[in-house]
């Protein structure tokens, strides 16, 4: 091994040092130097010197470590963009190809193959339509229907409601009634009472008791009429009030049927609509990567003016062949300088990194120390 008399890193071979990159001497050859030329220690100050230099080594390497990996990240950023345009010039060198109507043997199945899945592409695009097209329809019919339903049911719920109305109030009329054909029965039975118990009175005042009864009685029969006529209203009032019930509480079930059925139907609408739109999507990523092949294709095979003599048709791709050479330059390009950067993480010299790192932990520990004995 050659030591470098500028760093002390250990050489394999003359020439230059792997640590510091200076020139080394001439290496001893033979047992007689090693043996008769014991090695130099070095002194004080080399040794404050050598330590000195590898606290700043230390130091470098942190920040080129730092600087290394920031410019890493943009690099790999710019290179993973480069890669997404070249991906995408591809598949525009592909649609140019499709486009231009250029035929060649190695291009045929796949020109097939993309017709068929733009076939299919265009199938899937008009079932969406068609299916949403049919949902609208069917969701119009629906809400008509269900608008029908609702109509019906405030009808009928209007109608149970006054026939409900005009029955409450016959009933208060005909407690009233009854009150009245109570309170005339009572006075009638008093003044019958208080006859009988008047006996013998003279014979012009004894006629005065039944004049005074006959108005009562007249009364009495009047409003027992109009308690049976108010009975008999309130039998076919109460018979209609619970046969429009019946109708309302139908309609109103009609109604919350029909919303249901409704609801569900616009579930299974939008089902078969999210099948359609995927069946369009599944499509449409076919037909991309078919059309990416394609453009893999002719970019490995080069159509060039050559083949197809000075056709329009070939010249029309050149530019598209142009810029994907640019772009897979820029990706070489940003590969061989992240390779750098790995590469140039891995050559330092560790012993002089250690000691470095040494020397700054032993300084840290003694500043420690003596703060603690001053604090």
């Amino acid at each position: 091994m050659i030591a470098c008399p500028h760093c002390q890193h250990e050489n394999a071979a003359a020439g230059n040092c792997a640590g510091c990159g200076k020139a080394l001497g001439a290496p001893s050859v033979g047992p007689t130097a090693s043996a008769s030329a014991p090695a130099s220690r070095p002194g004080p100050g080399e040794l404050v010197a050598m330590g000195w230099d590898s606290v700043g080594y230390f130091f470098d390497y942190l920040r080129g470590r730092v600087d290394a990996r920031a410019r890493a990240r943009r690099v790999g950023a710019e290179k993973l963009d480069n890669e997404r345009m070249l991906a995408g010039a591809v598949a525009a060198l592909g649609a140019a190809v499709r486009a231009s109507g250029v035929r060649m043997p190695a291009l045929e199945p796949t020109l097939d193959a993309l017709a068929e899945a733009e076939s299919r592409r265009s199938a899937a695009a008009q079932a969406v339509v068609e299916q949403e097209s049919l949902n609208a329809a069917e969701d119009a019919r629906r809400a008509a229907d269900e608008a029908a339903r609702q109509a019906e049911w405030q009808t009928s719920e209007a109608a149970a409601v006054d026939a409900e109305g005009r029955v409450r109030a016959t009933s208060e009329e005909r407690r009233g009634v009854a009150d009245s054909l109570a309170r005339v029965s009572s006075s009638t039975e008093t003044a019958t009472d208080a006859g009988s118990s008047a006996g013998a009175v003279p014979s012009g005042g004894a006629g005065g008791t039944p004049t005074a009864a006959a108005p009562a009685g007249d009364r009495k029969k009047t409003l027992e009429d109009e308690a049976a006529r108010l009975d008999a209203e309130l039998v076919a009032l109460r018979a209609k009030a619970q046969t429009l019930r019946a109708v309302a509480d139908d309609a109103k079930a009609k109604r919350d049927a029909g919303s249901r059925a409704r609801r569900q139907a616009a579930g299974a609408a939008a089902t078969a609509a999210a099948e359609r739109t995927h069946q369009r999507v599944v499509a449409e990523r076919r037909t991309e990567q078919i059309t990416e092949e394609l453009g893999r294709l002719a970019r490995h095979h080069r159509i060039t003016s050559v083949e197809f003599g000075d056709s329009p048709t070939a010249a029309a791709l050149i530019p598209a062949y142009q810029r994907i050479d640019r772009l897979q330059q820029s990706v070489a390009a940003r590969a061989g300088e992240l390779d750098a950067l790995a590469d140039a993480g891995r050559r330092y010299d560790r012993r002089k990194l250690f000691t470095g790192a040494g020397v700054v932990c032993a300084g840290a520990l003694l500043l420690m120390a003596l703060l603690g004995v001053i604090f």
